[in-house]
């Protein structure tokens, strides 16, 4: 760590950016790579509905790190986007993550998303989204075998005045 440090400051890098990295499953050593072995993602992402997702994120973020966490999570990440929000955990082997992906915290968690029909997805890799940070723009509307509508009728809310008698049944038969 102590010639990490050396080695960050003669960089000019901040010594808090020193942080001792372990080799195993993020880091492997000065071999260039930053993840040593096989990573088992699993991803929640969650649509807004009557309420807003990142409202539901909030209330159940903790309970479900605490269970990731105890059920053999390494890492987790969430992303609040303006559709909702995506919850990513890695697991370190491959039946932890399907231990959680099963857990009772987890389940209750998916049950009370503002839309538990077809807001919430659940898929056992990374996910969330294109990435991308723009807004995409709205396509052209294709619309074919399509008539115009007819023109408003201007005088269709006109109110006329009724300025004599209604004329009942004539008296007089009429000429055939």
């Amino acid at each position: 760590m102590r010639s990490q440090v050396l080695r960050f400051r003669q960089a000019g890098i901040p010594p808090h950016a020193a942080v001792e990295r372990p080799v195993g499953l993020w880091f492997a050593g000065d071999r260039g790579r930053s993840v040593g072995t096989t990573v088992n993602w699993i991803t929640v992402e969650v649509f807004d509905g009557g309420i807003p997702a990142a409202a539901w994120a909030h209330a159940w973020h903790d309970r479900l790190i605490e269970a990731a966490v105890t059920g053999g999570a390494v890492f987790w990440d969430e992303h609040e986007h303006r559709w909702g929000v995506v919850l990513e955990l890695a697991f370190a082997d491959e039946h932890q993550r399907d231990g959680f992906r099963q857990a009772p915290v987890l389940l209750a968690a998916l049950d009370a998303v503002p839309d538990p029909v077809n807001g919430v997805l659940v898929y056992p890799h990374r996910g969330g989204g294109s990435g991308s940070r723009q807004p995409r723009r709205p396509r052209p509307v294709h619309i074919t075998d399509a008539a115009a509508l007819p023109a408003p009728d201007p005088d269709a809310d006109r109110i006329l005045p009724c300025t004599g008698g209604v004329a009942g049944p004539s008296a007089e038969p009429a000429a055939s």
